[in-house]
This record gives C-alpha cells, structure tokens and sequence, in this order.
C-alpha cells in the first residue's frame, strides 16, 4: 500500500475559495496518479490523498524511494506554475505553493471485498496504513516505510543527499506501538525546475479602450471575466467554449472559441498596468490575414466598493498598406468591446442578486 498525501490540504480548503482549490487540488492529484512508475494499481482517490496497492510483487526500499523522488520533483514543478503563472490572487491560487506531499508505504494482509458490483480494499493492514499518516513524524515532507516493508529486502540503505533513513515509532491505540523509518524529500528541491518562460502579450502605444463600472467587487468581476465557466453568459458572439474544464486558467493556458464562421485560440497573458490594478490578458493565436499580432486585456480597478473595468484592444498590422484600415477596425473594436463590458457588468452584477 503506497499513500501519498498532500499535507495543508484541510487549511486550504477551509480557508479559501472552494471552486478553485477544488481545480487545484484535482490537478495535483491526477499528476500524483501520472507518476505512478511502480504499475500499481489506483483503489480510490481520498479527497487529500491517493491509494495505492500491489498484490505479490511488493517494492524494495530503494524503488520506492525512485518512486517517491519522481512524484516529489512532478508535484512541486507543478506547484511553481501557481507561484509564477498565476492570474488570480485568490486564496486558494496564492496560497498553493505551500502545500507539501508525504508518502507512506505499507507491507501487510490485503482483501478485497464486493459491494453492489463494486471491489474494496478490506483489511487491518489498510488501516493501520492510513493511521500512518497521523505519525510523529518533525517534517512535512518525507517518505515513512515500516518495518513490514523491509521484510525480505534486508534494512533500507540509501537515503538522499545530505540526508540519511531515520528511525520512528507511534502509539495507536488500536495496533500499539508501529516501528518505521522515515526520509526527508527536502533536498529534492533543488531538483524543481521553473516552468518554461510563456509567450507575452503585444503592447502598443494607441490601443482602443473602452471601460465601465460595475457595481460588484473586483475579484467577482475578475471571477467573471477569467471564469470560462462564464464565458457564454457575456460574449455573445460566442457559440461553444472549448477548454479544460478541471485546470484554472493562469498564464499559458489556452481555449478555443467557436464563432458562426469561424473558430479562434486565444492564450492566457499577463501585464503589469499600474498599481492597485488587476490586469488579464489573451492573446489571439489565430489573427485575422490583415493583423500581425493582437492582445486584449481586461484591467480591474477598485472604486469606493465597486469596480472599474476596461477593455484594450492591442494590435500591430500586417504591413503599411493595410493603415487605412485603421479607422474602421478602431470603430469594429469600440463597438465589440462596449458591447461585452456591458453584458459583463449585467452579469456580474446579476450574481450579487
């Protein structure tokens, strides 16, 4: 039995909002699932945490440290996207670097029982192995194996760098005193990698800015506007919205919008705009013939309560030849952008009713 647990995962949840921790949280999750490299098999995903289980082929102390390394360094690479990708200053994305990962492995008696045509774990063993993940353990992030999993393997040799196996025992009241050893993972830190740098948004100097208050706090409008979720509640030019349903969006992420005539990809940027602004960006992947590059960015100023949101279109054409277009498309790009600020402030200030 191989449990890993993310640790501050109650606090997180309790303390911030539900709808994005939740994203979070199953993002992380289906990465632990992803790093399986022992072919184990998954019995169920435990809100915080994943069960896994082998029957027979049980792993060596030194496999499971393989393993371990590998979920360890996936996990805290992800984490580092909400540290330097994110959009939203939300609880829950701001506070995500935080949460750590602690691995428990477990040898012993396994069975498994039928309830309406569906197969459990059953046994002592499974217990004590969750009882496992209330230790007295002084890390927070480590890799704890009984005794049981030495059995066979001779004594676990080969810590990490700079740190060595140490010896632990915890009281339950149910199974007594349970002998383990523990490895500290911090010093795979350094094996943590930053996210490749993403692509930024064009800035020009003449963009067309359109702008509205809406009489909703600002990080409800930004809910809305980042949200795609929302998104067909206030573009109405759009017909489907295609993207990942369980990710929050951040810096990188891209969705598709599907208009009558055609479809376009836009990316998740960001800029700096001033302070006490909030700012969002998405980048067209697909421009029109006649534009070389276009960015639109949505910027959230606070005002006695309420929130001053604008809209500016920056775009650099294809050539000199195409300049007298520029009118027209400020007029097009006025006209749009009003159009959604306002469905923008309906919405969002319907959401306050």
């Amino acid at each position: 039995m191989f449990i890993p647990d993310i640790s501050g995962f109650s606090d997180f949840v309790n303390a911030t909002e539900l709808t994005h921790s939740r994203h979070i949280i199953s993002e992380l999750l289906g990465l632990i699932i992803d790093a399986n490299r022992l072919d184990m098999d998954v019995s169920e995903v435990e809100g915080d945490a994943v069960l896994f289980y082998k029957f027979h082929d049980v792993p060596t102390p030194e496999q499971l440290l393989e393993q371990a390394e590998h979920m360890f360094v996936e996990f805290h690479s992800h984490l580092r996207q909400y540290a330097t990708q994110r959009i939203c200053q939300c609880g829950a994305c701001s506070s995500a670097p935080g949460l750590t990962l602690k691995m428990v492995a477990h040898v012993g008696e396994l069975d498994k029982i039928s309830i309406k045509g569906h197969e459990k774990l059953h046994g002592s063993d499974l217990i004590l192995a969750h009882r496992l993940l209330k230790n007295d353990v002084p890390i927070h992030e480590y890799l704890l194996i009984t005794e049981a999993v030495n059995h066979g393997h001779g004594q676990a040799r080969n810590g990490l760098e700079g740190n060595a196996w140490e010896l632990g025992k915890t009281s339950y009241a149910d199974f007594g005193e349970v002998s383990y050893r523990y490895l500290s993972l911090s010093e795979l830190h350094k094996k943590v990698s930053d996210p490749p740098k993403p692509t930024s948004g064009t800035r020009t100097e003449n963009p067309v800015i359109q702008e509205v208050l809406i009489d909703s706090p600002l990080q409800d409008v930004f809910e809305v506007v980042t949200n795609f979720d929302y998104r067909l509640h206030w573009n109405k030019g759009v017909k489907t919205v295609d993207y990942e349903k369980d990710k929050v969006n951040r810096v990188g992420t891209k969705h598709v919008c599907v208009f009558d005539n055609r479809t376009i990809e836009f990316e998740t940027v960001t800029s700096q705009f001033g302070p006490n602004k909030i700012a969002y960006g998405e980048k067209l992947n697909d421009v029109p013939p006649f534009l070389k590059e276009m960015t639109l960015y949505y910027i959230m100023e606070e005002k006695d309560k309420k929130t001053l949101l604008s809209a500016e279109w920056h775009y650099v054409l294809r050539g000199l030849l195409l300049k007298p277009m520029t009118p027209l498309l400020k007029r097009k790009f006025a006209a749009t952008g009003k159009l959604a600020l306002n469905q923008i402030k309906t919405y969002a200030e319907s959401k306050q009713d």
